[in-house]
């Protein structure tokens, strides 16, 4: 399967929509982008509020494009975790890398690589993973383009 296959997920458009995700783009690469509002409360009221944001990325060009989210992606205010998941066609490349902004005061940087319909998604990423599967059946095409074990 080629990353051009990865395209299919441009038609499920509806599907990223109602699950809070919009297209996104940056120079190679694109796919589905989205903001959650993360906010913690006791009995006083709320004591923490801060953003994730979550990328899907199917158009991009594999281990150049994960090193220069790497090297080159910076914390936000108020951004405690980017999750960068690249879609891949095989499993050989490493599944997850993290970088953390000053020890982690400022934030976290998490890039995975998920091949669609694997299941190996890794623990900080099984619910993307489950809606990239999902996507795909929503396409229509999850029988052929899924990974089979």
């Amino acid at each position: 399967m080629s990353l051009a296959e990865f395209e299919v997920l441009d038609g499920a458009r509806p599907f990223w929509d109602s699950r809070g995700f919009s297209v996104w783009s940056a120079g190679s690469l694109g796919g589905v982008y989205r903001r959650m509002t993360v906010r913690k409360s006791s009995m006083l009221g709320e004591i923490a509020s801060y953003y994730t944001d979550d990328y899907i990325l199917w158009r991009h060009n594999g281990g150049a494009d994960r090193d220069l989210v790497l090297r080159t992606w910076r914390p936000a205010p108020d951004l405690m975790v980017q999750r960068v998941v690249f879609l891949e066609n095989t499993s050989i490349v490493p599944r997850r890398k993290t970088r953390s902004f000053l020890l982690g005061l400022r934030g976290y940087l998490e890039v995975y690589c998920y091949v669609p319909g694997s299941g190996a998604g890794g623990r900080g990423m099984r619910d993307l993973s489950a809606l990239i599967d999902e996507a795909y059946k929503f396409c229509g095409s999850g029988s052929s383009l899924l990974h089979t074990a």
